[in-house]
């Protein structure tokens, strides 16, 4: 979906109804189809609908140069015998650190171990382990050797520890909230709805919170872990189970080994009660997926497409999957969207679905990415944070190459123009450069460009070589590097060798540059020929841009493609044809650009009939839109069959395309579509579209639509009931109470912000347990739920508000940090000051008349509520 649409869409229906659960209920839709992974453009990272605006403090510092880790020593191998204390959320391990001098001869050694307690240090000498000297600052573990090693011996380092990672101060990013390391989740069963788990979370650096190691990116090691759990749990980390021994005191350890080197940060454990599911890739790789047990009836619903997408990345790269297994978990309360931890990827629980919920969002792209890092990441490893572009931009292009292989080109680039609207919307994503040797801190990597922009920086890359030299040239640089660290040049290199080309300049210009070139196109149409005039407008500290590009050119002989380079500040191209009546600006439509094109109305109709792609049909869509704005909203012939013919379209992606320019429309022209919207009520090869239809009848707010929004209630999608609930809600309050009441057990997101909603509006009753359930019941929603029960309480009679405080101090027990400040606190702040201000009133009319027992008891009920609430806000 466009994001320029969607966030159209939505001011235009605030602006028209102000109907606030309609904002709500688009949220839902437009950040359903968004992949949820580390990338801090992500809903993660979204502003809340609740929160007050965040002041973000600029650094007064200039970013300093920030180099790749050095090599002094080289960890080899890892050994770690670990267990755990539930009660007091401890680790408690015995590592093994098998190491060798990198280069140069060393009588000391230097790793990572943050917020460790150390019981014992020491060198292992055959059969003996000799204690050895060291100093511990809480962040590294310096040790004196026992000797001078040189590059051609080893050494072997045993630390006897305690990780408490609860008891480490560590700040996260917008893409990674957390840093410590280690997670205890619902250790003492308190939370009878939460399994109790154990996870870890190391990118960045944040393994050396649980096991002392070398914390780099740029480092790669084997390593053996032996896990004891509890009976009932089971474990997963990274290569092979070898061994399960039950011990005597009724836990069992788990042996896992991996023997092929990886970072670091790509080890992991989890633990907890999993049902597993087990298949067979190629007939040697295990496929594995772990979920809790209510979903492992829908396992193979969830993760289906992944022995396919082995086969399809295997094929398309040359390299076959290169590791032991292929394992998925699903965790509560994970840090971030999902992790690719080599053969075991973690994903965060919105990844676990029934099979309604499958229908609005398969999750496909997530499970995508995070396989794609397996070769790009985990195989080959960015050497440092600066080069992370060379993990996610592929990640993220990895979830293009999927689409393109399963769905095909329309959905692929559909899909795949968020991450350009997602670069673009940003002002400050134009002021870093996507290989980034300068910045503050780490975290700050992990943004709109190193996710998105560099994934359409590799699409460009693509189209400038072509598809054979683009997937020869990924295979030669994963086999140079296989199972070592890369930069840049290393890609670049490869790229060069494979083509004969000097990419050079595609590689500054892309990859070692800020900003984006600004274009405007022009042009004039003559009976056999065009002229096209490009303008580069970017601000000229930008520089100007070589943008090698393909113009296809349509007369009635047919259609040829005509290079051309843009270079200059302004050029003009002249194309020749017989009776030429189209032009196709930038027919790859990959270039990473904002594009202010201006054609007739009849040459926007031409393209979006004619050019087969999604960008160009969306192009013309929006320049028929801009049309109609500059006409003074005039629906015109053109626009009026252009969304005819969108919404005959046998794409779900352009019906949808259509359905979205419906709704910019001014009012009085959305109700000339009905007659072709009905019928994508029953739309069935798409849920997206039926749940979308319901809200262009939402739009008309017309109670004859009633009808319509009472049978959705019983479509097979859950986000088509919950659009047919802001329908009725205000269509048909009753009713709209009446199927909420249906559905306010659902656990499902969309139906519980939807009976959220009519709730808000509609009971006299008290819902403080409803809410209170909903919240706990999601994760990434709760600040549409919360504002939703902000409002049901504002227009609660005082004893329902009253019952609100303890709901507000359990969600408080449960929140941290910045969630609790900028979500419950908003809340809690929103129904105090409604409260002072009732109370003011109150007041008020009290001195007309102070016999009133009634209003005089409201009042002091008012303000021990309001001193209760303070007391909640100030507490933290």
């Amino acid at each position: 979906m466009s994001l320029i649409f969607a966030i159209a869409y939505i001011l235009v229906i605030i602006a028209r109804m102000n109907k606030i659960c309609l904002l709500i209920a688009m949220a839902v839709i437009f950040t359903a189809g968004c992949k949820v992974n580390k990338n801090s453009d992500t809903q993660n990272s979204q502003p809340s609908l609740l929160a007050k605006q965040i002041n973000i403090v600029a650094f007064k510092s200039p970013a300093e140069y920030q180099a790749s880790r050095t090599k002094s020593i080289d960890l080899l191998h890892t050994s770690l015998k670990i267990r755990f204390n539930y009660e007091k959320q401890h680790a408690y391990g015995q590592i093994n650190l098998l190491c060798k001098p990198y280069f140069y001869a060393t009588n000391t050694a230097v790793f990572d171990a943050k917020g460790l307690e150390l019981h014992r240090v020491a060198v292992i000498k055959n059969k003996d382990t000799v204690n050895v000297k060291y100093t511990y600052d809480s962040l590294q573990l310096h040790i004196t050797l026992d000797k001078t090693y040189t590059n051609g011996e080893t050494f072997q380092v045993f630390i006897d520890y305690t990780a408490k990672p609860n008891e480490i101060k560590a700040e996260g990013s917008a893409a990674i909230r957390d840093a410590k390391g280690l997670y205890f989740i619902n250790p003492l069963k308190a939370d009878v709805n939460k399994p109790r788990q154990i996870w870890t979370q190391g990118e960045t650096e944040s393994n050396s919170c649980w096991m002392p190691t070398i914390d780099a990116p740029n480092e790669k090691h084997t390593q053996e872990l032996w896990i004891t759990a509890q009976a009932n749990e089971v474990t997963l980390s990274n290569g092979k189970l070898i061994s399960v021994t039950q011990n005597t005191d009724g836990t069992h350890t788990d042996y896992w080994k991996q023997t092929l080197p990886h970072a670091p940060y790509l080890t992991m454990m989890a633990i907890g009660e999993f049902a597993i599911t087990k298949h067979k890739w190629h007939d040697s790789v295990e496929v594995s997926y772990y979920l809790e047990k209510d979903y492992h009836p829908y396992a193979d619903l969830i993760f289906g497409p992944t022995k396919e997408m082995l086969t399809c990345f295997s094929q398309k790269l040359g390299v076959d999957y290169p590791w032991e297994k292929f394992s998925q978990i699903i965790v509560r309360d994970f840090v971030s969207g999902a992790m690719e931890n080599t053969s075991a990827v973690l994903h965060g629980e919105f990844v676990q679905h029934d099979a309604r919920e499958h229908l609005d969002n398969d999750q496909e792209d997530i499970i995508a990415h995070e396989m794609f890092h397996h070769w790009f990441g985990d195989l080959t490893t960015a050497e440092s944070w600066s080069n992370l572009p060379l993990n996610e931009s592929f990640a993220t292009y990895g979830e293009y190459i999927w689409n393109e292989w399963k769905h095909g080109s329309i959905e692929a680039d559909a899909v795949f123009e968020s991450n350009l609207n997602g670069y673009l919307r940003s002002k400050q994503n134009a002021a870093k450069t996507p290989i980034r040797f300068y910045y503050h801190n780490k975290e700050d990597m992990f943004d709109g460009v190193s996710y998105s922009k560099g994934g359409r920086i590799l699409h460009m890359l693509r189209k400038e070589v072509g598809d054979e030299a683009f997937f020869k040239s990924l295979q030669l640089y994963l086999t140079k590097n296989r199972f070592k660290s890369a930069e840049i040049h290393d890609l670049r290199l490869a790229f060069e060798e494979t083509t004969g080309l000097d990419l050079n300049w595609f590689f500054n210009q892309w990859f070692l540059k800020a900003g984006h070139p600004e274009l405007e196109v022009k042009t004039t149409y003559h009976s056999n020929s065009i002229q096209m005039q490009v303008i580069q407008k970017q601000d000229s500290s930008v520089g100007l841009y070589r943008l090698p590009l393909v113009v296809e050119v349509y007369d009635k002989r047919g259609v040829k493609q005509v290079p051309v380079l843009v270079s200059k500040a302004t050029q003009t191209f002249t194309f020749e044809g017989d009776s030429v009546y189209l032009i196709n600006f930038d027919a790859n439509k990959a270039l990473v650009a904002k594009l202010d094109w201006k054609q007739s109305e009849s040459n926007w109709y031409t393209q979006l009939t004619k050019v087969n792609t999604w960008k160009a049909k969306e192009q013309a869509m929006t320049g028929l839109f801009e049309t109609y704005k500059e006409n003074g909203n005039e629906l015109t012939p053109y626009l009026k069959n252009a969304i005819e013919y969108c919404l005959n379209h046998t794409h779900h992606q352009i019906v949808q395309l259509g359905i979205r320019t419906i709704t910019l429309l001014n009012a009085k022209h959305q109700p000339e579509f009905e007659k072709l919207m009905t019928p994508l009520l029953h739309f069935k090869n798409k849920a997206s579209i039926r749940a979308s239809t319901l809200l262009y009848f939402y739009t008309l707010n017309n109670k004859k639509y009633i009808p319509y929004f009472t049978e959705a209630q019983f479509d097979s999608s859950n986000q088509v009931v919950a659009n047919a609930m802001y329908g009725l809600n205000y269509t048909d309050s009753l009713l709209a109470l009446e199927v909420a009441n249906k559905w306010r057990n659902c656990k499902n997101y969309s139906i519980a912000m939807a009976v959220s909603s009519v709730i808000s509006k509609n009971s006299l009753q008290d819902e403080n347990t409803f809410f209170s359930n909903a919240i706990n019941n999601t994760s990434f929603g709760k600040r549409n739920i919360m504002y939703a029960y902000s409002k049901y309480l504002i227009r609660s009679k005082i004893d329902y508000v009253a019952n609100a405080v303890p709901v507000f101090e359990q969600i408080n027990k449960k929140l941290e940090g910045e969630e609790r400040k900028y979500l419950l606190f908003n809340t809690v702040n929103e129904v105090k000051e409604y409260l002072e201000g009732k109370n003011i009133a109150i007041k008020k009319a009290l001195q007309q008349n102070n016999s009133n027992a009634e209003l005089t008891a409201e009042s002091k009920k008012i303000e021990q509520v309001i001193a209760q609430l303070d007391a909640l806000v100030k507490e933290h």
